[in-house]
């Protein structure tokens, strides 16, 4: 019998296919690189690149940190992502 560990609470979880991908982590690490392409970019991209990534991050911590026994989240939140996943 488990123990009783609290009340559960909510976690992102990125589809993978059958080759281990994860598209959705792919399209977040390609859209919000931490870093921002090309060879020298200058300490302001850096800067905006870390704060557009710690936004998205900080967006999935609030949904992992989400009791179960809470109701679920309402629109906009749940809306339905536009376009085909790959």
């Amino acid at each position: 019998m488990p123990l009783d560990s609290g009340p559960m609470s909510t976690q992102a979880v990125f589809y993978r296919d059958s080759k281990g991908r994860q598209p959705v982590k792919q399209f977040l690490d390609a859209t919000f690189p931490l870093r921002p392409a090309g060879r020298n970019p200058s300490a302001a991209q850096i800067v905006k690149a870390a704060k557009r990534r710690a936004t998205i991050d900080l967006q999935i911590d609030r949904l992992n940190g989400l009791s179960d026994e809470l109701p679920p989240l309402e629109y906009p939140i749940t809306s339905q992502i536009e376009g085909h996943l790959l």
